[in-house]
């Protein structure tokens, strides 16, 4: 009885991608007190399924009211299941998903919530949502399918098919990594099963490939797709499994030879593809579509169109009252055609009925303006690459006609993206994920602005300009934020101590195993075992973390509202607090063409709009006159080298004038954005000196903008606000130093090092321990200086200072390397600290070094601390001099103790050391390394108290006094009357 069930369900969730959950192959519910008439029908429908399935649906449906009036629910769960397959073969898909809802619905309220049928009926109601693209629903509901079975103890085997299916839909949502976790988890099960089906592990290693064609790895896809043939290669060819998942992977192979430029070479595999299609038509449109493409890299744009019409009428099995992505991916590709013919009129329309296949019904018949909201499109991967194509062909009919209306119609689009990829990026789970959007995004925002900005030219209307600041807002150090927004979120939703001790601990064995898998796969040659025990436990980690996670958004709604904030604060809201600080902005937005200079101030915002053309290039020039200082002989040529590139990149940096030194410190405020990250920018030279000039760093002879202004940096405008409203507790002691010592000895005159050979610094000890003399904090020296009393001991301080070695790691953000006496801290490690500090001084080498992201920045040491709860960090740019960097130290901290703002005292520490430093050390490589990011607020050290609060004090004694002579004076008079 229950083969017709499990037979339809395998061929329900093969047609569409998904795999069968194997739960009913382990349980069979009972026919006692089940009606035989019931029984006759539903045996009548498992005969007539392959042979008629109209009658076999009557069938079902005359058995579905005699189980439910007698109240047999598993039976009446198994029919509905049963009938949602047969009409999604009948192509309704509103019938399949109803009676998906509907088995739901049942198996909750009468099997309840630990029932296998329940599981069953989460994981045939997600084939629905997937099938249309609402990939977050499936996997919602997969995730509690995974539930149910832990509950019912289920086997590797069913654990596995849930894990496939989680990874497919992670995939298709562009969570990468999730992706992989998943299948790999998936196939780890599936290799350790004795006997199993072969198929299966071919078609984990088939959905691997995939995953690395998207993300464009196309090599590793290759060999996955290869590895799976080889496989498939070995079983029964008549099985139609087999058949149709070698065709889906020569389908698969020939995209990526399209990918990689070889036309030829995808063609044979289409032909392939095609060979095999005499056995079974599946996914027959798919080999037009690549057709299309190949044609497309032939300059056969034409002939693409004939291909892409046939896939069109291939694949209309469609999807009427639904939405259909597979549609939707044609018709963007018919779309990006008729761009290339520029036919933008055609272009546009085809874009739009992309859209159209990914919405709700009742939009369906909306004009070509029009563009469905964030919330109501499906597949929001591919909603994004249609909404990006239509914007741009708006654009270009904007130029051929030069009406208005179609550049407002490209805006409209470009709002519609912008919380399109909010929503995607809500749904990742990986910082990986998020980085790779993050990147990807660039060249919509880029867009954008320029329509933005345009817009604001031809209509002076300053809406434009805001949105544009807000759209170059939108994608700026996101990770960090949402960091520091969860971090606040744990102290103020409530959540038990007892919840968040676990969260605690789950979070450092992670680390733990996290830095450990890193480090293990940066050998020669890892032991696969140690690998696949270490992703394992990773695994296991994840999944216990991301569970109490949900439980915290679930159960502290406050938690999730906290977390979730990324709000780019109105720029009224901005411009305030730059006013309380008499301060300057710059945003830069660095696109792949146009560099965006948003210049803000307590009264006005102004854009504008460069070219980037060799800007790379001059960065990389004026940083390599930085990052050491000049051989001898060289240093009249390092001088003009430096002397031209830091006055080209301030032209090029500051096209406008900068405002006019009024009596009052005027304070520059820079977001830098992608290799900006790179620049110094109060190195820059606002003059040009002359090629004659002699060779001298000193400020008499160069215009350098520190003596103008005091510089500061943050990651974005949205955390820069977020920075201002910070309290600090008031009970934490001011200043803790760590000045560690190293065993090798050698001469060396900075704070780096070389594949860990660390070698003792001269300065570090002297530099600590004359800061805590003047501070009244705490020093930590030698043997002293390690990671137990920093854990211990800087969670308590205002102000954490390291002097000592580092190493960036340019390619693994999260192994950049601070030292202390008896081991390093990681980026890892950092990340999981909880420190309160309202300053971090990392004087040590390249502390603000690390692997670049677009959007996000530098991944440094000085970002880890930053996201570790530090309001502000002192980092190094370059390898830095031990005792130059010691004698700046003290005089930042003696301006600091004098009341003056971080970026103001940094700025007096580093003019200081230039007035006394010899013309050999004037260099600015040892001055001018040290950046300032984030809060730049005078710190209020623990024996102070802010003047109002002194005047306070005074007002209180005084009345105190006056009422105590008072009290006095009435006593002796008293007295004296009574004697």
């Amino acid at each position: 009885m229950n083969r017709i069930l499990n037979y339809m369900l395998l061929l329900l969730f093969w047609s569409f991608s998904l795999l069968p959950q194997g739960l009913l192959a382990q349980y069979t519910p009972s026919t006692d007190s089940v009606s035989t008439d019931a029984l006759q029908w539903f045996h009548q429908a498992d005969s007539l399924f392959t042979i008629d399935m109209d009658r076999a649906a009557q069938s079902m449906k005359r058995a579905l009211p005699l189980f439910e009036t007698a109240s047999n629910w598993e039976w009446s769960v198994r029919t509905l299941n049963a009938l949602s397959t047969i009409h999604y073969y009948r192509n309704d898909y509103e019938l399949y998903k109803t009676y998906a809802q509907r088995a739901f619905e049942e198996a909750r309220i009468h099997l309840g919530k630990k029932h296998p049928y329940y599981g069953e009926s989460l994981n045939n109601l997600g084939g629905y949502y997937y099938l249309i693209g609402n990939f977050d629903k499936t996997i919602e509901l997969l995730k509690q399918d995974a539930s149910v079975k832990e509950l019912n103890n289920a086997s590797k085997v069913e654990q596995a098919f849930t894990f496939h299916n989680l990874g497919k839909n992670y995939r298709r949502r562009g969570d990468y990594t999730q992706a992989i976790k998943y299948l790999r988890k998936s196939l780890e099960y599936r290799l350790d099963i004795p006997d199993m089906d072969d198929y299966l592990i071919a078609y984990t290693y088939h959905d691997l490939a995939r995953i690395y064609k998207d993300q464009g790895q196309n090599d590793t896809s290759l060999y996955y797709f290869n590895f799976c043939l080889d496989i498939l290669n070995m079983l029964p060819a008549a099985d139609k499994r087999v058949v149709k998942r070698k065709i889906s992977t020569h389908q698969g192979m020939s995209d990526i030879w399209v990918k990689k430029g070889k036309p030829d070479r995808a063609k044979q595999e289409i032909y392939k593809a095609i060979a095999l299609q005499q056995k079974s038509a599946w996914r027959n449109w798919i080999n037009h579509h690549l057709l299309a493409k190949i044609a497309l890299k032939d300059q056969r744009p034409h002939q693409a169109l004939e291909h892409l019409q046939l896939a069109l009428k291939l694949n209309a099995q469609g999807i009427s009252k639904a939405a259909n992505p597979t549609n939707a991916r044609i018709l963007l590709t018919t779309g990006e055609t008729y761009a290339l013919l520029k036919d933008y009129t055609a272009a546009l329309e085809n874009y739009h009925a992309a859209l159209l296949q990914l919405s709700p019904a009742q939009v369906r018949n909306k004009p070509v303006s029009f563009d469905p909201t964030a919330d109501q499109l499906l597949d929001k991967s591919i909603a994004l690459k249609i909404l990006k194509g239509k914007a741009e062909a708006w654009q270009q009919l904007y130029r051929q006609e030069g009406h208005l209306s179609h550049l407002k119609a490209s805006y409209k689009s470009y709002l519609v993206m912008a919380d399109l990829i909010k929503a995607i990026r809500q749904g990742f789970q990986t910082v990986e994920a998020k980085n790779t959007l993050a990147s990807e995004s660039v060249g919509i925002y880029e867009g954008a602005l320029l329509v933005a900005s345009e817009l604001y030219q031809q209509t002076n209307d300053p809406t434009y300009l805001k949105t544009a600041f807000y759209l170059a807002e939108s994608n700026k150090a996101l990770l960090l934020l949402e960091a520091l927004n969860e971090q606040a979120a744990r102290g103020f939703a409530g959540i038990p101590d007892s919840l968040l001790e676990r969260e605690k601990d789950l979070r450092i064995n992670l680390a733990f195993y996290q830095k450990m898998l890193l480090e293990k796969q940066l050998e020669e040659s890892p032991a696969e075992e140690v690998i696949r025990n270490l992703q394992s436990s990773i695994f296991d980690l994840n999944e216990q973390l991301e569970l109490l996670i949900g439980q915290f958004e679930l159960h502290y709604p406050r938690y999730h509202t906290l977390k979730s904030n990324t709000r780019v604060p109105p720029l009224e809201e901005l411009q305030e607090k730059l006013a309380q600080k008499n301060a300057t902005l710059l945003e830069y937005f660095l696109g792949d063409s146009l560099l965006f200079v948003f210049k803000v101030d307590a009264r006005s915002i102004d854009l504008y709009k460069l070219s980037n053309e060799s800007l790379a290039h001059k960065i990389d020039v004026f940083r390599t006159t930085l990052t050491a200082p000049a051989k001898r002989q060289l240093v009249a040529e390092d001088f003009h080298t430096y002397t031209t590139s830091a006055n080209e990149l301030y032209q090029l940096l500051f096209p406008f004038a900068l405002p006019e030194m009024d009596g009052d410190l005027r304070h520059l405020i820079i977001i830098p954005d992608h290799q900006l990250n790179y620049v110094p920018f109060e190195l820059l030279l606002s003059q040009n000196v002359p090629t004659t000039a002699a060779a001298d760093f000193h400020t008499s002879n160069l215009s350098y903008l520190i003596e103008q202004f005091a510089v500061s940096y943050d990651y974005s405008a949205t955390l820069f606000c977020k920075n201002q409203e910070r309290k600090y507790p008031r009970d934490y002691a001011s200043f803790i130093g760590f000045a560690p010592d190293f065993e090798l000895y050698a001469e060396q005159e900075n704070r780096g090092c070389t594949e860990d050979q660390l070698f003792q610094l001269h300065c570090n000890r002297r530099e600590v321990s004359n800061i805590s003399t003047l501070m009244g904090g705490k020093a930590l020296l030698g043997e002293m200086a390690n990671t137990t009393n920093f854990e211990l001991e800087a969670v308590n301080h205002l102000i954490i200072h390291l002097a000592t070695h580092a190493c960036a790691n340019e390619h693994t953000p999260m192994l950049n390397k601070i030292y202390l006496s008896d081991n390093h801290l990681s980026g890892i490690d950092l990340n999981n600290l909880r420190l309160n500090a309202e300053l971090a001084v990392l004087s040590a080498c390249n502390t603000g070094s690390g692997k670049l992201i677009k959007g996000e920045g530098v991944m440094s040491l000085a970002r880890s601390f930053m996201t570790a709860g530090c309001n502000s960090t002192l980092m190094s740019m370059w390898a830095v001099n031990d005792c130059a960097t010691s004698d700046i130290m003290l005089y930042f901290y003696q301006e600091l103790k004098a009341g003056r703002s971080k970026d103001e005292a940094l700025r007096q520490a580093k003019l200081k050391y230039l007035s006394q430093a010899s013309k050999a050390l004037a260099h600015p490589y040892y001055w001018g390394p040290f950046l300032q990011f984030g809060d730049a607020r005078p710190i209020r050290l623990k024996s102070e108290a802010p003047p109002a609060l002194w005047a306070l004090s005074i007002l209180v004694v005084a009345i105190g006094g006056w009422w105590m002579f008072r009290f006095r004076m009435r006593k002796t008079k008293a007295y004296q009357r009574s004697s």
